[in-house]
């Protein structure tokens, strides 16, 4: 946590390390690791990175990002202890993201009797599912670790027939408008979308305000009180807890059930922090602008065998003390 407070680590590198110790696995399409929504523009034609309207709000668990569907959500789960009936990821949505490549063309094909998922609910748009995670009172669905490194889970370069939905072929999954794809082969847009998404995801704004989802994810707001009060309140049966909470008899009845909503429903992942975690330091402390670094160089005019370059963060300047080798003292 300190490497990635003090950016010696990424945010990708970061949320995949508590992925893994909260252990989640790619072996395992039922904890598969996961990671925010990061943008929620993906209709303009250009895209800044330094423009905060462009990112979504972290500090929101993904359900409540549509406002229309939240409070949809609210009126029809009133009387329930829980919000959110499904996980950020399953393995329905692992095969749904990457059907495209093996093996989960496979197993998509497996966990649907024989056949391709229906053409109409395969993943075919960014821009789409976007909006269906706004809309639709079932998906709760954050992203998977590939949108941020793997292009060819976009493309069909294995032309698989995934059918047809709205009179139109579902084949490449058609980017953001700020990518442009007219002049380009599919794979290298592809290549594009993805370093821009991971650009996006190390911006400065969301490296000062990744701390708040981690806190939902991982967090003192993925459980107890401070998660009821952030709208952030899963089915307990997709908690890792629920072995726990149960008494034996009960659970003994509830077995098969429970297994079956962790292995195919979704479950949320061991919590990791008990406080509010700590933000990222985006500007640096003025205790450690005001240290002194011992530097060795040289330069064209005179060798320098010893130097400090001092901080002055109130001034907002930085001065250079070097002693050549004739003992002279210079700023």
């Amino acid at each position: 946590t300190i490497l990635w407070q003090n950016k010696k680590i990424s945010n990708f590198d970061y949320l995949m390390i508590l992925n893994i110790l909260s252990g989640r696995s790619f072996n395992d399409p039922s904890q598969y690791p996961f990671l925010p929504w990061i943008l929620k523009d993906y209709t303009s034609d250009k895209l800044d990175l330094n423009n905060p309207e462009i990112y979504r709000d972290l500090s929101k668990p993904v359900g409540t990002l549509g406002k229309e569907k939240f409070e949809q959500l609210k009126r029809s789960m009133e009387g329930f202890p829980y919000l959110f009936s499904s996980g950020n990821v399953s393995p329905l949505i692992v095969f749904l993201w990457l059907v495209r490549v093996e093996p989960f063309t496979t197993l998509q094909i497996k966990d649907q009797g024989g056949s391709f998922e229906a053409p109409d609910r395969q993943f075919k748009s960014i821009e789409e599912a976007y909006h269906s995670v706004l809309t639709l009172s079932s998906d709760f669905r954050e992203l998977i670790p590939e949108f941020f490194f793997q292009p060819e889970f976009l493309v069909n370069m294995n032309n698989f027939d995934l059918g047809i939905a709205n009179d139109k072929k579902v084949n490449d999954v058609e980017l953001p408008k700020w990518i442009k794809t007219e002049s380009k082969n599919q794979i290298v847009a592809a290549y594009e979308f993805i370093y821009m998404h991971r650009k996006a995801l190390e911006s400065d704004h969301v490296s000062a305000h990744l701390n708040e989802w981690i806190d939902l994810v991982w967090g003192d707001k993925s459980r107890g009180q401070k998660a009821i009060e952030s709208n952030n309140v899963y089915s307990p049966e997709m908690y890792p807890e629920i072995w726990e909470s149960e008494s034996e008899i009960e659970l003994e009845d509830n077995i098969p059930a429970i297994e079956a909503i962790l292995s195919y429903v979704g479950q949320m992942p061991v919590q990791l922090f008990d406080k509010p975690h700590p933000q990222r330091c985006c500007n640096v402390d003025k205790t450690v602008l005001d240290n002194i670094i011992v530097y060795q160089t040289r330069t064209q005019k005179c060798k320098i065998n010893v130097g400090a370059i001092i901080f002055i963060s109130d001034m907002k300047t930085i001065a250079f003390l070097t002693i050549n080798e004739n003992g002279a003292c210079s700023e």
